[in-house]
């Protein structure tokens, strides 16, 4: 065993109808397996077979999940391929391994039987078992497994600048670095900036980087520790991170650390805005990036980081509700029914636009049409909140806290919402050419 981190045993348990399984780490990971006493970046077992390992060197691995079943294709059976992303736990507490992938972003999640965890959540476990079963959807969707607890440069956007408070709001995803020698992954602060100064450049603007501050806004859960925890380490926490939400940790702004000519200073906070029933917490954190962005006292940039693990569901559920409830406080008290809905399903557009994505699968759409035009868009894509997922309710509730002085608000233009809006015989999505400000 490694004196690094910690470790904990696994067991591998590949259903009999299955051809094979294996367990690989991430490429950027430092960690390792060790199987029969030697390290290994990989586990592998055959179908029916039943294999013991143990993961070391870091309190959360992530790692990728393949299974390989044979088909009833005729004339030509053959086996196909599902996988998942998960994550060891190894630190203390009842949740061992978690999936950490969606089928949105990539990953078969029926390849595993459902986790037994408080509250219903199929995905974490508190086995140290892996059940590996044949997948009850077949195919995974058509697009590359999601590896989303690393800063992914083509997902960072510019949601809003203001230019006189010299403020900045950004979207993107999991902001972490990759793993380091005893599996730690902290934010590096220099990509981070590198990531935020091109999409300020495909945006059109240049803010000074010079100094600045940076405000790291993450919509994670209480099980997502595996991300938020190296956030809190990067801003400088020491001891175990704290399971707090909803205030900056810590207090004051700490230096940050790697960059090479900018000084920056930043602190962080998490906020667990997952689809709620009243939208109290994303009102409050709506609120909160609001004043923020309408203040500056420093007088030097001013960023607001936002994101949740993969940038998908729920930034683009925060970005689309700041956007709409901005857009409705510019209205007029008497603004007309239609002035209302305009300004909501253009804001909700806007916050779920991406810069131009490379492939369409899960619920990003690469190709898309101009909103007035119709044309072909050559330099943005849309990234779709997950149907039925309880995210667009929730950012009407917030919506209606947030601005009291409007009526009910509905997205009722199926130009907004819509893969495959009514009358297109061929799927077609949408984006505005401007940017909001």
């Amino acid at each position: 065993m490694s004196n690094l981190g910690p470790s904990r045993e696994y067991t591998l348990k590949v259903d009999s109808s299955l051809t094979s399984c294996s367990i690989t780490l991430q490429k950027y990971s430092k960690s390792y397996f060790m199987v029969n006493g030697k390290k290994k970046d990989s586990v592998t077992a055959n179908g029916g077979d039943t294999i013991t390992f143990t993961a070391e060197d870091a309190k959360y691995i992530s790692a990728i999940v393949s299974v390989k079943y044979p088909t009833d294709v005729s004339p030509s059976p053959k086996d196909i391929s599902s996988v998942c992303n998960i994550c060891f736990i190894l630190v203390d507490g009842k949740l061992t391994w978690q999936v950490t992938g969606t089928y949105a972003q990539g990953d078969n999640t029926t390849i595993f039987t459902p986790g037994t965890m408080s509250k219903g959540d199929p995905t974490q476990h508190h086995s140290t078992t892996l059940d590996v079963i044949v997948p009850t959807i077949e195919n995974n969707p058509n697009v590359a497994p999601s590896a989303a607890k690393v800063l992914r440069k083509s997902q960072v956007y510019v949601v809003d600048w203001k230019s006189n408070e010299k403020t900045l709001l950004v979207r993107g995803n999991s902001p972490l670095g990759p793993e380091t020698t005893g599996g730690g992954q902290l934010i590096n602060f220099q990509n981070l900036q590198n990531a935020i100064s091109a999409a300020c450049t495909a945006a059109g603007i240049s803010p000074d980087f010079s100094t600045y501050e940076l405000y790291d806004v993450a919509f994670l859960s209480k099980a997502e520790e595996y991300i938020w925890a190296d956030e809190y380490y990067s801003f400088g926490g020491q001891g175990d991170a704290p399971d707090t939400t909803e205030q900056w940790i810590p207090t004051t702004l700490s230096n940050l650390q790697g960059l090479s000519s900018s000084i920056a200073t930043g602190t962080w906070s998490r906020w667990n805005i997952e689809p709620e029933t009243n939208g109290t917490i994303l009102e409050a954190m709506v609120k909160m990036l609001k004043k923020g962005m309408s203040s500056n006292s420093s007088g030097n940039l001013k960023i607001y980081y936002i994101h949740c693990a993969s940038g998908h569901d729920r930034t683009g559920m925060a970005s689309a509700c700041y956007l709409a409830s901005t857009a409705l406080d510019a209205l007029s008290s008497e603004a007309s029914s239609s002035d209302i809905d305009k300004a909501i399903n253009k804001a909700y557009i806007m916050g779920t636009t991406l810069q131009k994505q490379p492939t369409t699968g899960g619920d990003i759409v690469a190709t898309c049409y101009d909103w007035k035009t119709g044309d072909k868009s050559l330099t943005k894509s849309r990234c779709f909140p997950v149907e039925n997922a309880g995210y667009t309710e929730s950012l009407m509730k917030a919506l209606a806290l947030l601005n009291l002085n409007k009526s009910k608000y509905s997205l009722t233009n199926p130009k907004t919402t819509d893969k495959t809006p009514p009358g297109q015989s061929t799927p077609k999505s949408y984006v505005i050419k401007d940017y909001p400000f």
